[in-house]
């Protein structure tokens, strides 16, 4: 990754983090408020537009927009439907379903996000690239805690309700934690200065070469039983030999 290449990124990160600031304060206030969906609107954008840098970016913010289109038009039909006729046993079913949908499609679009700074941090040789994936892993464990208790309200519900409380906790703490890292990888690509000087791509080809070159080991040839007394009174008589016509 080059230098203009970094800095372009840390921008768009820095307003990405400071946007998610203000969806997280307004989620705590007011969830179906028209600023969270504004807000909402803002940050699929601006992944989109981090696109360019990684597909992951693109990809996230795509699937952004589907699941709030589809939440959007669920609600007007749910909405028209109630004042017309109200909502049967397959309207409900409908509605599991829609939100089914909605669930994976945020779960997907939250990993390609999380993805493109993993892998925008490996291009760089990063540590932090390896953390953005552990924060994946506890926020895929939040969604599961939560959807099992959501489950399990309609089977034992104060199990249900602990699950949910469970998976709802750590969703909050994580969300915390994901905020503070994109402003860490926003300082990371902020203060990128390109690749370390003197460190070529053939110096690298040469030590990768140098450390994967097969090692050998050299054992002496194996002599039948007899030889070395054989080659002893062979070597006695020629020194017996040098001797007698030195003497001569």
């Amino acid at each position: 990754m080059n230098v203009e290449k970094a800095r372009e990124l840390s921008k768009k990160l820095n307003v990405l983090f400071w946007v998610g600031v203000i969806v997280a304060v307004v989620d705590l206030i007011d969830s179906d408020s028209i600023v969270a969906a504004v807000c909402g609107i803002i940050y699929a954008v601006l992944l989109i537009m981090m696109g360019k840098l990684n597909g992951f970016y693109r990809k996230s913010g795509v699937i952004v927009f589907v699941s709030m289109g589809v939440t959007v038009i669920w609600l007007i039909a749910t909405t028209a439907a109630l004042f017309a006729h109200g909502i049967g046993a397959a309207g409900i079913y409908m509605a599991l379903l829609v939100t089914i949908v909605i669930v994976v499609l945020t779960i997907y679009g939250t990993y390609c996000e999380i993805k493109g700074h993993s892998t925008c941090l490996e291009e760089v040789g990063n540590p932090l690239s390896e953390t953005w994936m552990t924060i994946w892993k506890w926020m895929l464990g939040g969604y599961i805690c939560t959807g099992i208790g959501a489950v399990m309200l309609f089977i034992v519900p104060s199990l249900g309700t602990m699950a949910t409380v469970v998976g709802g906790l750590i969703m909050l703490v994580i969300g915390i934690v994901k905020l503070v890292y994109i402003y860490k990888t926003m300082a990371v690509f902020r203060d990128y200065s390109g690749p370390v000087p003197g460190f070529a791509a053939g110096e690298q080809q040469s030590q990768d070469s140098g450390e994967n070159a097969p090692s050998y080991v050299y054992a002496e040839p194996v002599r039948e039983p007899g030889a070395d007394t054989d080659a002893g009174e062979k070597g006695e008589e020629a020194d017996g030999g040098n001797e007698e016509k030195e003497q001569q």
